[in-house]
This record gives C-alpha cells, sequence and structure tokens, in this order.
C-alpha cells in the first residue's frame, strides 16, 4: 500500500503488444494485458495496461479512434479510479483544443499527482487522440507536447490512431529512417533487425490467436 510505483505508468506502456496480438477482440487483448501487468503493479498500475491493450485491440475494428476508448472502457472495472479519469477525459474533449489546454485541465484536475501516474498520463493520451483525429502526425505532435510521460503517452496514442488507419494511413516519414533497426540495451544483443521482429511476433500472435477461437 504504501508503494506508489505499483499505480505508476510502468505496466501502462506495455499495453501495445497485447493489442497488437488480439486484433478486433479487446476482451482477449485485456486478459493479456492482465497476465503481465500483475506481475509488477496494482490496482489502476493493472486497469492502465488493461484498458490500453482493449482500447488498441479495439482500434483494429473501427473508424474512429474516439469509439475505441469507448470500447475499452469495458474491460475495466466500471468503479475504480482508471475507469472515473477515462470518462472524465472524454467528457471534457470536446473543450480541450491544443496541447496547453490539455495539460492544464490535467495538472488541475490531478493536482500534486506523480508525473508518471497511470492516471494523470491516460487523460492526456485521450486528448491527444482528441485533437488529433486521425491525422497520425497530430495526434503525435500533440500529444508529445502535452509533457508528463510524453514519450508513452505519445507512443499508446499512436498505436491506436495506427491501428485505426492502418499502414496506408501512417505518412511515410514517420517509418522511412528506421532502416530496418532496433538498438536495445540487452546484454550482447544491441540490435535487432525490425523485420524479424515482425515475422517474430506475427508468429505468435497467430498462436495465440488460434487458442481463442
Amino acid at each position: 500500500m504504501d508503494n506508489p510505483f505499483c499505480e505508476w505508468i510502468g505496466a501502462d506502456i506495455r499495453s501495445d503488444p497485447w493489442g497488437y496480438m488480439a486484433p478486433g477482440r479487446p476482451e482477449f487483448a485485456a486478459e493479456m494485458a492482465y497476465r503481465d501487468a500483475c506481475l509488477s503493479h496494482r490496482r489502476n498500475g493493472i486497469y492502465g495496461e488493461m484498458y490500453f491493450s482493449a482500447v488498441i485491440a479495439a482500434a483494429f475494428a473501427v473508424d474512429d479512434p474516439m469509439r475505441a476508448l469507448e470500447i475499452g472502457l469495458g474491460e475495466i472495472p466500471r468503479a475504480c479510479s482508471m475507469a472515473g479519469a477515462v470518462k472524465w477525459a472524454l467528457k471534457e474533449c470536446g473543450h480541450i483544443k491544443d496541447f496547453r489546454q490539455a495539460r492544464a485541465a490535467v495538472d488541475k484536475k490531478f493536482a500534486g499527482m506523480h508525473v508518471v501516474h497511470t492516471l494523470n498520463n491516460a487523460c492526456l493520451t485521450i486528448f491527444g487522440l482528441a485533437i488529433g483525429g486521425k491525422d497520425v502526425t497530430k495526434v503525435l505532435g500533440q500529444t508529445v507536447a502535452m509533457g508528463l510521460d510524453c514519450d508513452c503517452t505519445t507512443a499508446t496514442a499512436g498505436s491506436i490512431v495506427g491501428a485505426v488507419v492502418g499502414k496506408k494511413g501512417v505518412p511515410r516519414n514517420w517509418t522511412k529512417h528506421f532502416n530496418n533497426t532496433v538498438h536495445s540495451y540487452l546484454i550482447n544483443r544491441p540490435k535487432f533487425a525490425i523485420d524479424d521482429l515482425l515475422n517474430r511476433f506475427t508468429r505468435q500472435a497467430k498462436k495465440a490467436f488460434a487458442k481463442t477461437i
């Protein structure tokens, strides 16, 4: 109970693979996210990963990021603080026009909350999607400009809008400079080929998905 880390964003930022592994299956994505999150987090730390995994999974089956955000609410407890924060952010979206207003609203709502907590950062992710819609560049630019744990919030927002618009909807300038390479801090594995990672992930996703059919 005295460990604040358990509700910080560390599990939330692991949402992406579960959503990718369960396209159109938010319940399955949330289940996998729960199994992962409970190893390191508790309460809203867990619900954050469950929520955004479900949202990413739903995003593959809808044509509006905001619809995916609504669907994700069905996979976390109705009365938890994470659900309350999401509902607040969705309600406020109509009043938020840019990153400055988004940050000001979150700072007021969650005054004193740690900068890497799940709740305040989740709301910024939602605001970034509300501002940018299906414009990938605008979503990324607005979300990262909001601050707090902006590398994480922007990555999650990017996953959601990317799943909605698909590969053709992502401007080439966001992908062309990676040279098929991922640099890592893993001992004795400083580099990975993106193509290889995608192929390995696809094999695992097919196995996991097949078990639920």
